[in-house]
């Protein structure tokens, strides 16, 4: 679909924009290639007619570097490419394997959670997404364990045709799904174990997944 494709598009740009300069020790295609010229300008050889240069390469790469920011998977409430939020699993050099929620406001712009830490090689993870008119809380439970609620409290109402200019695009319906990227180029699949939906009235005061009285 094509406003799933601009989402893919737009999603991509904003993680690599935003981390770039953070993580600089993040490998970029470019800064292979970059190398490549550097050492065939510093290897070439001139002769009376002709010029040589070295044109064989061997790149080894660290696992850091295989697996890093630009790789994400998780659950989104999406309505278009301008407005949804999206739970994430993702890992950097900085605080390792994580969680955060990307969110891309119509009068605010992009936004990131703070991130949430998980023990190293977290890879078995459920996410949860409890919409209540306005108000959506994302939450996750590990292995073994009970549900977590992120922190923060997201506008669920951004996910409709009222929300925003009217001069923008509308009326294409909300959505909730499962979404992954690799920014890397390396085509590194996301396997997820299973989806579900489940209806339930509206709820004034949220009960947390796990059953604990929340004051929203």
């Amino acid at each position: 679909m094509a406003i799933l494709r601009e989402f893919e598009r737009r999603l991509g740009g904003l993680v690599e924009g935003l981390f770039a300069k953070t993580f600089r020790s993040g490998l970029q295609p470019v800064e292979l290639a970059k190398r490549v010229l550097k050492e065939m300008d510093a290897g070439r050889s001139v002769g009376v007619s002709e010029v040589w240069a070295p044109n064989a390469f061997v790149f080894r790469l660290s696992p850091s570097d295989a697996e890093h920011f630009q790789q994400a998977a998780g659950l989104v409430l999406y309505y278009n490419a301008t407005k949804f939020h999206y739970l994430y699993l993702t890992e950097d050099e900085t605080t390792g394997r994580h969680l955060r929620v990307m969110s891309c406001l119509t009068d605010v712009g992009d936004s990131f959670s703070a991130p949430i830490p998980l023990p190293a090689g977290t890879h078995d993870i459920e996410l949860r997404a409890d919409v209540d008119f306005e108000r959506l809380v994302f939450s996750y439970r590990l292995a073994g364990d009970g549900w977590r609620q992120v922190p923060q409290v997201f506008d669920a109402s951004i996910v409709a045709d009222e929300s925003g200019p009217p001069t923008l695009p509308n009326f294409t319906g909300a959505f909730v799904g499962i979404c992954c990227q690799d920014g890397t180029g390396t085509a590194l699949p996301a396997d997820f174990d299973y989806f579900e939906y489940l209806g339930r009235d509206y709820q004034a005061v949220y009960r947390g997944p796990s059953g604990l009285l929340k004051t929203i």
